[in-house]
């Protein structure tokens, strides 16, 4: 008989599934009644952790207020004592009971010194420690608060009270800690007290807690919580209940203790707040919940649980990829996050959540990278531009420190709200001091006119953009300067009336009305003597001319020059020959009137108009002048020269109305006295035979007129040669007048009129427009020729030289350094001075000197190391006869020898032969000049 397999009882794969499935549910749910009571419990443990945070902010908090409040008190109480200490103390401990009503103070207490108690009030503060408190605010000149549990808890504050910025004594006050105990209760909705250890605790009594040593200071409800206090204390150490906190079970309740040490470095005694709180029902509900938790819905949360976790894994695993890759864009790896994150191509019907999130992660690399980019782009640039914004505001006030010139700021009102360094060193006020002051009180005068002040106030309003004024400016020192003033608004937005609204900048402008004054003088002086020039004697000389011609006077014009005056020159030197010439000036000013004019035309010539004067007055006059001149001897001892004079006379009108026509008699009638013979004079004569002087004279001044007028001077250009290469150097640029029919004239009957004339200086003005524009011809074609122009030796008192060579020479394509001037060694001489003045200032333009005729002087070589020129030319007359006579070779050669040794190049004028160049250049000379070497031509070869 066979078994019934149903009879036997088999356990089906569904319960074996359904056991084992329960099996884990009933582990699973233990395991979760065990993590959310964990859970519970750790939330607990971080609700009680916020809770002591919350308390312990809340503890600072109310210290903090405690103490502001303390400090608000003793502020109003040092306001109240303050100037007058003694009548307040006597109010203040008059009204001590209301105050302590009003302010809840426990005690106050006023200290003239530490050491010295002048008022007590309430609680005395008795802290053994008040005096160091006392003498650290002191040291500190600044209000403090202190903690003190010695007898009892509470909070001092110490207000020092200031009088004439010294500290005249102490505001000491003090506040129970039972209010702030009480208040951390409430807010703490738990048991509050204050408990303190240390030396005061040795005696015990019933606010004694043995096992901790403290005593209670104060406690909520003190009967009823001191036996729940002490149960407490029991179980826990007092170090770990600073730590970790108490808890005990009492009367079937649980409690935890918090404690919150209150900081008292500076005394034995320590102060600790308790907070008590009741967590009975807290623990019960956790208890309740893991019950819960574990009975009710445990089986379908965690199968349900347990099937998500199962669908999901393979989701889970690709956002756990995501977030492992995340951290790569923290760190800016962004092309190894795009890297690892990239995944193949799936169809648009299988794309997810986390298809999309994956993409819109390597979307947000991308985003990430060039914001980051664009980040480290535009930090480049800020630090860049705040670099030039620090180097910009770094030159604005070096700028305004260094520069030359005052500079100050002010407001809508006027007052300064700047002054730079040199204003302060020009001004000799201090910036602090000018702050807030009015600028016109400051830098203008009282008697500045209302025009310029209206026109600055306009500025200033923005009514005009800038205004520009001289005005007189009194120094702090009471000295006096001329200041040029430039105001210039300054647009600013702000409400501020104490913002700059205006800027200022002042010029001393003391010096240039001094020079211009002394360049308005030296226009009309002649700088040695002090006497009228040349051009001031024109103006003043035709001035007389026309009143004579209205009122029918008779006036007369003398013309004198020193005899032999090169001589005492040569002999005595330029400054003996200077020093005769301010005696002969003072001299004729002692002789004159007031009324009559004195001039000295150059070098040793001299002029003088007797407004009104006969034919017997002015003879007089003459003999007068040179009995007192041949008196007069020079300074030097070992030599004494006699001094004599010649002087040329004409009257006026009855000799002529044209200036220079009398000046041209004058200097005929002077020659003609020359010739008599030292020391006398001639009156000019119509029947003289220097009348046919006077019409050649004339008629060469027409021809100069009309050859200026018409155009007709011409130039023409003499090769100069350098003798050890044989090649053209440069060429001397000579004068020429056309006839106007074909013909030219040579400049000798000509220039020496114009120099009498006073016309010489107009064919120099010529001369060198016309040599500077064939000098820019040649620069433009390519050429770069040299050029030497000749200047006439009444050049060195043309005033409009110099600044009509500096305008020439500013032009385009112009070289200085390839022009070459040329002034006679008689000229030079003549007037050393001037020459050597007038060759620097050239030689300064960037153009070079050369000195011409050289040699024909008796004492050349003296001279000749004074004269700041490059080039010297040898005079023809020595070059002439070189090979046939001996004495030219050793003068030449000598000569040559002087110049190399001062750094100077010689020039050989006059060269005709093979033979003389070949001489010359045994010498060493360095440049020949001649026929030999090129005739003068109006055009350039080559």
């Amino acid at each position: 008989m066979r078994n019934n397999p149903n009879s036997a009882v088999k356990l089906s794969l569904k319960w074996k599934v359904g056991l084992i499935v329960s099996c884990v549910l009933i582990l699973f749910g233990l395991l979760m009644s065990w993590f959310t009571q964990r859970t519970l419990e750790k939330q607990f443990q971080d609700n009680l952790s916020q809770n002591w945070s919350r308390n312990e902010q809340q503890l600072q908090t109310l210290l903090k207020y405690e103490r502001e409040y303390l400090l608000r008190i003793g502020d109003a109480i040092n306001t109240q004592i303050n100037g007058n200490v003694k009548n307040r103390l006597q109010e203040l401990d008059q009204s001590w009971s209301t105050l302590q009503f009003e302010w809840n103070l426990n005690g106050l207490q006023f200290h003239a010194r530490p050491e010295e108690e002048l008022f007590s009030g309430g609680s005395r503060i008795s802290s053994k420690n008040l005096p160091m408190w006392l003498d650290k605010v002191h040291t500190s000149e600044q209000p403090a608060t202190f903690l003190d549990c010695h007898s009892t808890c509470q909070i001092i504050a110490v207000i020092p009270v200031l009088e004439d910025l010294d500290i005249s004594g102490f505001v000491v006050v003090s506040r129970s800690m039972a209010d702030l105990v009480i208040g951390l209760g409430h807010s703490s909705n738990a048991i509050a007290g204050l408990i303190t250890s240390g030396e005061n605790n040795t005696k015990i009594d019933r606010k004694t807690i043995p096992n901790w040593k403290v005593k209670i200071a104060a406690l909520t409800s003190l009967e009823r919580n001191q036996p729940l206090l002490i149960n407490l204390t029991e179980t826990t150490s007092l170090a770990e209940a600073l730590d970790n906190g108490a808890h005990s079970r009492f009367n079937d309740k649980d409690y935890i203790l918090q404690l919150l040490p209150l900081n008292q470095s500076e005394q034995p005694q320590q102060a600790y707040i308790l907070i008590i709180q009741d967590v009975t029902e807290a623990l019960l509900n956790i208890r309740n919940i893991t019950n819960t938790s574990l009975l009710s819905g445990l089986s379908a949360l965690l199968l349900s649980l347990f099937f998500i976790l199962l669908l999901l894994r393979p989701a889970l695993a690709r956002l756990q990829n995501i977030a492992n890759k995340l951290p790569l864009l923290a760190d800016s790896e962004f092309d190894e996050f795009k890297k690892r994150l990239h995944q193949p191509t799936r169809p648009n019907s299988t794309i997810d959540e986390i298809d999309v999130l994956n993409d819109t992660a390597l979307a947000l690399a991308g985003k990430l990278e060039t914001l980051n980019d664009a980040v480290n782009e535009h930090a480049h640039r800020l630090v860049q531009r705040s670099s030039e914004l620090a180097q910009e505001r770094d030159f604005v006030n070096q700028l305004l420190n260094t520069a030359q010139a005052i500079i100050v700021t002010q407001d809508i009102n006027g007052r300064v709200r700047l002054l730079n360094s040199h204003g302060e060193s020009i001004s000799g006020y201090e910036e602090e001091k000018t702050i807030g002051q009015l600028f016109r009180e400051l830098f203008l005068t009282p008697h500045t006119l209302s025009s310029t002040l209206l026109a600055i106030e306009a500025v200033r309003r923005g009514g005009r953009d800038s205004f520009r004024h001289e005005a007189d400016f009194y120094h702090a020192d009471g000295s006096l300067s001329s200041i040029s003033w430039i105001h210039t608004h300054l647009q600013n937005n702000s409400d501020d009336e104490e913002a700059a609204a205006m800027i200022s900048i002042g010029l001393n402008i003391s010096e240039r009305i001094e020079a211009e004054q002394r360049l308005a003088w030296l226009a009309d002086h002649d700088p040695l003597t002090s006497l009228y020039n040349r051009r001031r004697f024109h103006g003043e000389f035709k001035s007389a001319i026309d009143v004579a011609k209205r009122y029918k006077r008779s006036g007369a014009l003398l013309v004198l020059d020193l005899d032999e005056f090169k001589l005492v020159n040569e002999t005595l030197g330029h400054h003996a020959g200077d020093k005769l010439l301010n005696r002969v000036a003072e001299k004729l000013r002692s002789l004159t009137n007031p009324s009559d004019i004195i001039s000295r035309l150059g070098g040793d010539e001299f002029a003088i108009v007797l407004r009104e004067a006969d034919i017997a007055e002015t003879q007089a006059f003459a003999d007068t002048i040179i009995e007192h001149i041949t008196a007069l001897e020079t300074d030097e001892n070992q030599y004494h020269p006699t001094i004599s004079t010649s002087i040329g006379v004409v009257l006026f009108p009855a000799h002529g109305e044209d200036i220079n026509e009398l000046l041209s008699y004058a200097d005929l009638a002077m020659y003609q006295a020359k010739e008599m013979g030292k020391g006398c004079w001639h009156m000019f004569q119509a029947g003289d035979k220097t009348r046919e002087r006077v019409q050649k004279r004339v008629f060469w001044k027409e021809r100069i007129e009309h050859a200026l007028k018409k155009d007709l001077f011409q130039l023409y250009f003499q090769p100069i040669m350098k003798i050890n290469n044989h090649r053209i150097s440069h060429y001397e640029v000579l004068l020429r007048m056309q006839d106007g029919e074909g013909g030219v004239f040579p400049p000798g009957p000509f220039i020496e009129v114009a120099e009498q004339t006073g016309l010489i200086h107009a064919i120099d003005h010529w001369v060198i427009k016309k040599a500077i524009e064939h000098h820019i011809e040649f620069n433009n074609e390519g050429r770069g020729i040299n050029l030497s122009i000749n200047l006439s030796g009444r050049v060195i008192n043309d005033d409009d030289l110099l600044p009509l060579l500096k305008s020439h020479l500013s032009q385009d394509s112009v070289i200085p350094n390839n022009i070459i001037f040329e002034l006679t060694e008689t000229s030079a001489v003549a007037d050393l001075a001037s020459a050597e003045l007038l060759m620097n200032e050239v030689r300064a333009l960037g153009c070079h000197f050369a000195l011409d005729d050289f040699g024909v002087g008796f004492s050349s070589f003296a001279y000749l190391k004074q004269l700041p020129v490059d080039y010297v030319k040898i005079d023809g007359s020595f070059i002439r006869q070189l090979a046939d006579n001996h004495d030219d070779q050793l003068f030449v050669k000598a000569l040559t020898d002087v110049a190399k040794g001062m750094g100077k190049k010689t020039i050989a004028e006059f060269v005709e032969d093979g033979v003389t160049l070949k001489m010359l250049d045994e010498y060493g000379v360095d440049f020949a000049q001649g026929y030999f070497v090129g005739k003068p031509l109006p055009h350039i070869l080559g």
